[in-house]
């Protein structure tokens, strides 16, 4: 039984890149299977010897999803040159990890890391539309008719188009759902009504909710969630 499968593939379920990431390193010529310069199209098993930038990759790993209750104050990033705190700050065993997406410095909230570079990739493309639930403390609140407005209107937030959902909760906190992230995605939501986002924490992202973990700490999936996200895409 053949069970070879596209390099791409194999690369990206190591957990170092995306399968279009890891396509782009072929064709740029960093990429050899068993001693030879890949190509596309190429079909490899973990039998075969993979070498990127002349390091050989490691057998599949077994993929891990863990949900961060993120705190503000922290970079959204594996590593950064100013040597500010970052998220993976968290975890002991980082080999391979890296966050889902951004959460800006001072936002707080659900955060996945993984290192699962495939479904990562798929959960963030704007076509599937996956769903992130934040909660926003503004610095005013808003009135009837630009409630009303933001609900019913596609917003285009510097070419990106956006729908959103929200509901109010108290006088200046608002639940705010939207489909897709972009940078400051939700502060150009509000600022369309002329208001500041002085508060933004994330509470739902896919099938996945916040509940009760505590800031900093963090939970790994279970097989059915997992399962559930790939189900999505």
């Amino acid at each position: 039984m053949d069970n070879k499968q596209r390099l791409q593939k194999l690369i990206a379920q190591v957990g170092l890149c995306s399968r279009r990431q890891a396509e782009q390193m072929i064709k740029d010529g960093k990429v050899y299977l068993n001693g030879e310069k890949a190509n596309l199209g190429d079909r490899a098993s973990w039998e075969d010897k993979i070498e990127i930038d002349g390091e050989q990759i490691a057998k599949k790993v077994k993929i891990v999803w863990y949900l961060l209750n993120k705190p503000a104050g922290y970079i959204t990033t594996v590593r950064d040159q100013f040597n500010r705190p970052t998220v993976m700050d968290f975890f002991d065993n980082k080999t391979h990890l890296f966050p889902v997406g951004r959460l800006d410095y001072n936002t707080t909230g659900l955060l996945l890391i993984t290192n699962d570079g495939e479904l990562a990739n798929k959960l963030l493309h704007p076509r599937n539309k996956i769903e992130r639930i934040y909660l926003a403390k503004l610095d005013y609140s808003l009135a009837d008719w630009e409630l009303d407005f933001l609900n019913t209107t596609s917003l285009n937030l510097d070419g990106v188009i956006s729908k959103q959902k929200i509901e109010k909760v108290s006088s200046r906190k608002y639940k705010i759902t939207i489909w897709q992230g972009s940078n400051h995605h939700v502060k150009k939501i509000f600022a369309i009504a002329k208001k500041q986002v002085i508060e933004l924490k994330r509470i739902g992202f896919a099938n996945l909710e916040l509940a009760n973990l505590p800031e900093g700490q963090f939970r790994k999936l279970s097989d059915l969630e997992i399962k559930k996200l790939t189900l999505l895409v």
